[in-house]
């Protein structure tokens, strides 16, 4: 982490977290994205534009760090599963099948 310190104080309390610069290519492309609150991982997600995701998740969701783990198109389902079930995160579910009802259970 940087740091942005004036007179050793932190200015209107901005933190510079990990700056990089990023081509357009290297945005809009397949991951998985993790929604932290702190230290807990509260969502799993894919997206190939997530940037758009993440705008519309601040709308029902509390978090206040993002991880993106680009990968291939084909294995983005296999690792939102893999870290799911991991982490079960908060706001995540899985649907249990009973018969040919399914229903949502929220973790």
């Amino acid at each position: 982490d940087l740091t942005l310190k004036v007179g050793g104080k932190e200015p209107f309390g901005i933190k510079i977290m990990n700056k990089k610069d990023f081509y357009v290519k290297d945005l809009i492309r397949d991951c998985v994205y993790l929604l932290y609150r702190d230290a807990k991982i509260v969502y799993v997600g894919t997206s190939q534009n997530v940037y758009n995701r993440i705008t519309q998740h601040k709308r029902d969701k509390r978090f206040n760090r993002v991880r993106v783990l680009h990968c291939r198109r084909d294995r983005k389902t296999y690792w939102e599963r893999v870290l799911i079930n991991k982490y079960e995160p908060m706001y995540n579910w899985r649907i249990e099948w009973h018969g040919q009802y399914g229903r949502q259970v929220y973790r």
